[in-house]
């Protein structure tokens, strides 16, 4: 059932809105969680039950909800490499999710495509507000890209008031106003946006004023753009969060590298580190079990990190 639905419900046009719209409907009238499990290519449930159940119920424990299946695919499948790439993906992505008719859910997704293509988040809300537009049956070239950092470049596109931070701006603006809340806490390499840690890092060594007269281009614009309203942020909020965004990426390249893993000694180690990092991002969501969780992830993302940069 579960790879019959990856098939078919994963499908785009009309067919495929068609039958997201039926999946969502189920989940609203019986109150379901209708998930997706990722079954080896060419396997039915019944053989795997028979030659491999533990295999089975790895993937049903490991079952992700349709539309993060949906998303998924659209983001593995898109083109990051380019800002054009990153355009076209992130309104690919953003037509699956304005199928969803919960708008909580609908932002979450938004997030995290946010995320995963470092473009603006404000900009792609805005988008999403948008009605869609009709794609062509083959990819069209020349089109202005989305600017991964239009409301960062000019300064006067939108006031500071309405920026919309992430916990990684959070930081950067803690950095500047409240440095000694933040030095030590968290790293670099803990940046996922290339240009938010590249402004962090300057912070480090310089005041807002000379970091940015130091670094240039981007995380200029962005430490001056954040240097102009301090932060009422927590800072344990911050951190908190950082790290969760942090975790999450590398939970996403974790699951990447054993989807290609090779031996099954191998994906059995992805399983038990994606289970690890899991388990403590859970912690991140409750106050009692924040700091220790936190304590736990920092170390390891930051030695995770510099191992795949080294």
């Amino acid at each position: 059932m579960f790879q019959r639905a990856q098939r078919h419900l994963g499908d785009c046009g009309k067919a495929g809105l068609a039958a997201a719209e039926r999946v969502y409907a189920w989940e609203k009238e019986y109150e379901l969680d209708i998930r997706v499990a990722a079954l080896p290519p060419g396997v039915d449930p019944d053989d795997l039950a028979r030659n491999d159940p533990g295999g089975l119920q790895r993937a049903v424990d490991e079952a992700v909800p349709f539309l993060k299946f949906r998303l998924e695919r659209v983001l593995e499948a898109g083109d990051m490499s380019t800002a054009e790439g990153k355009a076209r993906t992130a309104e690919h992505a953003l037509d699956v999710v304005r199928e969803h008719p919960d708008p909580l859910v609908r932002d979450q997704y938004v997030i995290e495509i946010a995320d995963r293509t470092r473009i603006d988040l404000a900009r792609l809300r805005e988008l999403l507000a948008s009605p869609a537009r009709p794609r062509p049956a083959t990819p069209q070239y020349g089109s202005p890209p989305v600017d991964v950092y239009d409301d960062v470049e000019h300064e006067d596109h939108r006031p500071p008031e309405r920026m919309r931070l992430t916990p990684e701006d959070e930081a950067i603006r803690l950095m500047i106003h409240r440095p000694g809340e933040v030095a030590g806490r968290l790293a670099p390499v803990l940046f996922g946006d290339p240009t938010r840690r590249e402004a962090f890092e300057a912070l480090q060594f310089d005041g807002v004023m000379a970091a940015a007269d130091r670094v240039g281009g981007r995380a200029a614009s962005l430490l001056r753009r954040l240097a102009v309203e301090s932060s009422d942020a927590e800072t344990d909020d911050v951190v908190a969060g950082v790290v969760r965004l942090s975790a999450d990426r590398v939970v996403r390249d974790l699951q990447h590298r054993a989807r290609r893993a090779e031996s099954v000694a191998d994906r059995q180690g992805f399983a038990t580190a994606i289970a690890w990092v899991k388990t403590q991002t859970e912690g991140l969501a409750e106050r009692n079990t924040r700091e220790a969780a936190v304590a736990q992830l920092l170390p390891w993302l930051i030695q995770n990190a510099e191992g795949r940069n080294g």
